[in-house]
């Protein structure tokens, strides 16, 4: 079947709109909360400011008098106990660069969401159309911070069960879906728990149907190494620099960007260790000129799963809540995300940065998901790739 030319972007309408809740913090109780205790240990800070964000609120502190920063951070479970934190723990940040404050997290007793909608029609997303621009989410300082593909190609995420992983998956697929034409961006899902991505199955921006088998996504990641380097033989032969390039010079064959999305990639790692990984650092180190996109989530963090020479090459990482220290030190190379909240609070480690964001995840709903599912359907149905799908479905791994 044809691809339509007359293939219409979904309108952002197909979003619904919800007001914003109103949170219930009584920023001057606990503020004052916070110092008392701090008194009674017989340390001095003051709050300089406060600054309320959807799931937590930040109160940036400063010592006073002879009172250090690590006094204060041996605090943090007085501090919880004293502003009667909903989830019995508050975060006490690094020093916060280019100023003398710290900031104290404490979880808000009403939480708000973040959704995709009022997200995506901000100013500062709008102004910024690129091809492969996706949400993280919003910092308690008010900002839409966001991630470009092209520049980070490749993302690591993990978090524990009803962190908010599986639904920021579905955020950034669905922002994908309203600002891309399917000749320009194809999708592989991989669903080995079988309960995701039922919505897409019919979506013309597949490159093959969704995969469930974990031995068909190692064939999936040896069949990407494969179309790489076919599309450096090509980009060899046109003389261009990258994908962009080389679709501007060649009037044959246009080659669309690829994005890999696997919910759990630990069953691949657990078929065929040795060929995933191989697989998953050549993708990492050379396939960012060839508009291949790997996103990998697992809700189960070890080294076995993310080893060290697969963290050496992606550096772009994404934790949600997390079940132990040694688990946030898995993803993040640091503590702090067993202490986030769960529903869509994440950390971001960027690449060549060692400091963390701290965001809320934007969230979409089920039935916003098969509205938007439905419109793009309905218009056109998906072409497979050939030769994908004969390479998953041959009987012996290529």
């Amino acid at each position: 079947m044809k691809r339509s030319n007359n293939y219409k972007l979904p309108n952002i309408d197909l979003l619904e709109s919800y007001d914003k809740e109103a949170l219930e913090n009584d920023t001057d109780a606990i503020s004052k909360a916070i110092t008392d205790i701090v008194k009674e240990k017989g340390y001095d800070i003051r709050i300089a400011d406060i600054r309320e964000g959807p799931s937590y609120t930040r109160f940036y502190a400063k010592t006073e008098g002879k009172t250090k920063y690590k006094d204060i951070k041996e605090l943090e479970n007085d501090i919880a106990l004293g502003v009667e934190s909903p989830n019995g723990s508050v975060v006490i940040t690094d020093p916060i660069p280019m100023t003398k404050t710290f900031a104290i997290d404490v979880p808000n007793k009403k939480r708000s969401y973040v959704w995709l909608k009022s997200f995506l029609e901000n100013a500062r997303f709008e102004e910024t159309p690129l091809l492969l621009n996706i949400p993280l989410g919003l910092t308690n300082d008010g900002k839409l911070e966001t991630i470009n593909l092209w520049r980070q190609p490749h993302l690591l995420i993990s978090g524990m069960v009803c962190s908010g992983k599986s639904s920021y998956l579905d955020s950034i697929i669905n922002t994908l879906l309203l600002r891309t034409h399917p000749k320009d961006l194809k999708m592989i899902l991989v669903d080995t728990i079988r309960v995701k991505f039922h919505s897409f199955k019919d979506i013309p921006n597949l490159l093959c149907p969704v995969i469930n088998d974990p031995e068909e996504v190692v064939k999936v990641f040896l069949w990407l190494v494969k179309e790489m380097e076919r599309r450096y033989y090509l980009f060899e032969k046109e003389r261009a620099r990258n994908l962009d390039n080389y679709n501007e010079k060649t009037k044959g064959e246009h080659l669309p960007y690829v994005v890999l999305f696997i919910d759990e990639f630990s069953d691949a790692m657990a078929c065929d260790p040795i060929n995933v990984e191989r697989s998953i650092i050549q993708l990492a180190r050379l396939s960012r000129a060839t508009g291949i996109h790997m996103v990998l989530c697992s809700q189960r963090p070890s080294t076995e799963l993310f080893t060290g020479l697969m963290k050496s090459e992606i550096e772009a990482r994404i934790c949600f809540c997390t079940a132990s220290k040694i688990d946030s030190r898995v993803i993040l190379e640091q503590e702090g995300a067993e202490k986030l909240l769960m529903k869509g609070d994440l950390l971001y480690k960027a690449p060549y940065s060692t400091t963390l964001i701290r965001a809320q995840a934007p969230y979409i709903s089920e039935v916003e998901i098969d509205k938007v599912a439905k419109y793009i359907s309905e218009q056109s149905r998906p072409e497979y790739n050939d030769s994908l799908v004969k390479f998953i479905k041959a009987n012996e791994t290529q």
